[in-house]
């Protein structure tokens, strides 16, 4: 499941990279190609986070606590889905 939320996340990408560097180079079709994969990568890290939590017995702030130090969380956005 680990996995699942780091391969989610590595597709994830910064919206800021995508609004400023990427797209501008790109040609509209694949700005908007850019666009839709991180909307779905986005939806999916959701989905996973969901799933994972509904697996575990227990999930504190400390354990959130602890994802964000270890450098798991790379954006407050992935640390408001946990």
């Amino acid at each position: 499941m680990m996995t699942a939320l780091e391969d989610a996340r590595f597709l994830i990408t910064n919206h800021e990279v995508v609004e400023e560097r990427w797209a501008p180079l790109a040609g509209p079709e694949i700005a908007r190609w850019l666009w839709l994969s991180h909307e779905k990568a986005s939806g999916l890290y959701q989905i996973l986070v969901d799933q994972y939590l509904s697996l575990a017995q227990t999930f504190t702030y400390r354990h959130l606590e602890l994802l964000a130090k270890s450098g798991f969380l790379k954006s407050r956005w992935q640390e408001e889905q946990w």
